[in-house]
């Protein structure tokens, strides 16, 4: 006798077309969850360099001294980047110049991140990507000691992260203000 009764289970077919949906769902999740890590990469960058600044024109206070936070290639001193995008930064006493900074490095950070780009402002460019603290907490010029205000952007460019652009721009008086937004540019740059 033929034992009678349906079979239980899935069809080959049935499989193949459930490891399709599956297939379609990691595709279109693993771009937006790399959008995620990248966007709390670039927030936690910004939120560390608007730290860094503050603590420059803390130490600057506390120490009643002159304290520059600058781009820096080997750690040490304070140098303009080779490129448009910095390598590091440093926060020491500050020299009679650019590069002559004297006393111990009170914070430094090489930069590791391949994807986040640190980039000064027109601003802070012509100042030699430097940011002097006066012992009074104030940002002042290294030739004329005037005030002047500058910017820092972080950013990765060319992604789908919104934003894409966090800007710390600091201002005369040291104090800093943390800004976002979208590059528009074909490049993506900052």
């Amino acid at each position: 006798m033929r034992a009678s009764g349906r079979q239980h289970g899935i069809t080959l077919i049935e499989l193949l077309v459930a490891l399709a949906i599956i297939t379609i769902g990691v595709m279109v999740a693993v771009p937006n969850m790399a959008d995620m890590s990248g966007g709390r990469r670039l927030a936690g960058t910004a939120a560390e360099l608007q730290s860094a600044l503050q603590f420059a024109r803390t130490e600057a206070i506390r120490l009643n001294t002159t304290v520059v936070f600058c781009h820096t290639n080997d750690g040490s001193t304070c140098a303009a980047p080779g490129g448009a995008v910095w390598q590091g930064w440093l926060i020491r006493a500050a020299g009679a110049t650019l590069g002559s900074e004297n006393g111990p490095v009170l914070r430094r950070h090489n930069w590791a991140d391949p994807q986040v780009e640190l980039r000064s402002n027109s601003g802070l460019a012509t100042q030699g990507h430097a940011i002097r603290f006066n012992s009074l907490g104030m940002v002042r010029a290294f030739t004329s000691n005037a005030p002047y205000s500058a910017a820092l952007q972080a950013c990765i460019p060319a992604s789908n992260i919104t934003p894409n652009i966090y800007q710390i721009n600091i201002n005369s008086a040291g104090l800093t203000e943390l800004v976002t937004s979208t590059s528009t540019s074909a490049e993506g740059a900052c």
